[in-house]
């Protein structure tokens, strides 16, 4: 299927994403009957998505935000919720008083799956926009590997990655169409959303470098420069939409320090799960070196994640993606300072990193395209296997 850039296009677009997102949905089903017969686990199927993290996105949306009397020692190492952004919990809330009656398990699994709809909406328009000459086998590809591939099963769990991936979308998509106002509005929900929502700042500075210097470049000298700055400030939409993008998080920290007094304590909190801020080339060697002795299987699974995500940034660099493969690589980079574990979880639901094996995938001849995603499918039944076993990489 392909699609076009028109807006005639539009409805085939939606039916195209409506149909994956609910047959993708249905095989999760069909796996969680299979782990359900085998475990003997009698919860509903929305419950055998409420994992790990839920429970602390659960106690936000339930109670708020912890003070210090709601921290344990004991058993939870002094770590709070503190660590999770508010954007997703204070939709669950506003949905909640919506519709009173529905569970939060279920209502969590239908608002993000219907969120996660939107945003592949939003990231197919991006794809269109930005390539115009392979953009419908692109977004075909794409859509294929959100639904289907790989950590698809996030977007349906009670946690931020819909919403965060919609946010994202739609922050590319309005500063390729130069709308920074709009950018600076979906900015503040991205850096509400997650910790590296705020980075968005540096995709937009590389946007407005590249936009400025790609028919110059060889003609840079001082003089030159200056223009540039000159005229970045002389527009002034674009700067109030790039000083909107932090807002998300330091009204956030603004809410920490008059709950806690510290203004930086989603970051602090790390510490209880074993976090601190640390040199990523230092992790990476010393996972290397685990995995080389055969310490922990799970070290050569991370490491596998951190070398595709650097060869599809690799592509995009290529393809002078610059602005894509700036973010990308800050998305990879700055999560791997505080450790490797929630690596594949950045990488899949980063966006540039999917979008750039779609657009790799577009360009090959249908055999060799259709077994890779038949591959990249099967891994993602195995995963959301591994997601209700609740194995522990899949954090």
């Amino acid at each position: 299927m392909k699609f076009g850039a028109k807006e005639k296009d539009t409805y085939r677009l939606c039916a195209a994403i409506g149909v994956m997102l609910v047959i993708s949905r249905v095989i999760m089903w069909l796996v969680y009957l299979l782990w359900s017969h085998i475990s003997g686990d009698q919860g509903s199927f929305a419950h055998a998505f409420f994992r790990w993290d839920a429970g602390w996105y659960k106690s936000i949306i339930e109670s708020g935000y912890s003070d210090f009397n709601g921290i344990k020692l004991e058993g939870q190492n002094g770590a709070a919720n503190w660590a999770f952004f508010p954007l997703m919990p204070a939709y669950m809330v506003f949905l909640r008083k919506v519709l009173p009656s529905m569970g939060l398990e279920i209502l969590g699994f239908l608002a993000n799956t219907a969120i996660f709809g939107i945003a592949l909406f939003a990231g197919s328009r991006y794809i269109l926009l930005t390539r115009p000459q392979n953009g419908g086998k692109a977004a075909f590809c794409w859509l294929f590997i959100m639904c289907f591939g790989p950590y698809s099963f996030y977007y349906s769990s009670l946690y931020t990655e819909s919403i965060y991936l919609l946010c994202l979308c739609l922050c590319f998509y309005f500063l390729e169409q130069e709308q920074y106002i709009k950018l600076g509005v979906c900015g503040i929900f991205l850096s509400a959303s997650r910790n590296t929502g705020v980075l968005f700042v540096f995709a937009i500075l590389t946007h407005s470098l590249h936009r400025f210097f790609k028919d110059r470049m060889g003609e840079l000298n001082p003089k030159l420069l200056w223009e540039y700055v000159k005229k970045t400030l002389n527009d002034h939409k674009l700067i109030l939409g790039t000083c909107m993008c932090p807002l998300g998080l330091f009204l956030y920290m603004l809410h920490l320090y008059f709950l806690v007094g510290d203004p930086m304590a989603f970051a602090h909190v790390q510490r209880a799960w074993g976090r601190e801020i640390t040199n990523p080339a230092e992790i990476v060697l010393r996972t290397l070196g685990a995995a080389s002795r055969g310490a922990v299987n799970q070290e050569a699974y991370f490491l596998l994640f951190i070398v595709i995500g650097a060869c599809l940034l690799g592509w995009l660099f290529v393809q002078k993606h610059y602005t894509e493969f700036v973010l990308g690589c800050i998305f990879l980079v700055v999560p791997l300072s505080t450790g490797i574990a929630s690596i594949p979880r950045y990488i899949a639901g980063g966006f540039v990193c999917y979008l750039a094996l779609a657009d790799g995938l577009s360009g090959q001849k249908r055999y060799f395209k259709g077994c890779l995603l038949a591959v990249l499918g099967v891994i993602e039944l195995w995963l959301t296997y591994g997601w209700f076993s609740t194995w522990g990489f899949l954090t």
